[in-house]
């Protein structure tokens, strides 16, 4: 015999078990880049020109996450259609005016040579904004 349970009172389970967003009521603006809901990833190797250890590292638009990398970074790109900046240092702040670098896709083939100086090896953490 089959059991038959009324939606009405699966309804309310259903409540306590959805999981509230973690998302900020309003979208949070830097430097004129808002951020847009989904996920982006960048692109990091451990050599120039794309070559070496290479790993996609995702990160959740739409936040203010700061994601950590190793430090061994010498070749970024972020995914298109977005911002990215990149601190070196592990929690996404600036601390001197050459500790960041900020970038679109395609990124940087190389950190040795960036506009802002050697980044080789120094990149320690990230954040990306969707750029409007």
């Amino acid at each position: 015999m089959l059991l038959q349970t009324p939606l009405s009172l699966l309804a309310p389970l259903l409540l306590i078990s959805t999981p509230a967003s973690a998302a900020p009521p309003f979208p949070i603006v830097q430097n004129g880049i808002v951020p847009r809901a989904g996920n982006t990833s960048v692109y990091v190797c451990d050599d120039v020109f794309w070559s070496g250890n290479c790993a996609r590292y995702p990160y959740p638009l739409g936040t203010d996450e700061c994601t950590q990398l190793n430090g061994k970074a010498s070749s970024i790109g972020p995914d298109k259609g977005v911002t990215c900046t990149f601190y070196k240092n592990g929690v996404c702040r600036s601390f001197q005016r050459d500790d960041t670098l900020t970038l679109v896709h395609p990124g940087a083939n190389n950190l040795l040579l960036t506009e802002k100086g050697d980044f080789n090896d120094a990149v320690w953490s990230f954040k990306c904004f969707d750029k409007q």
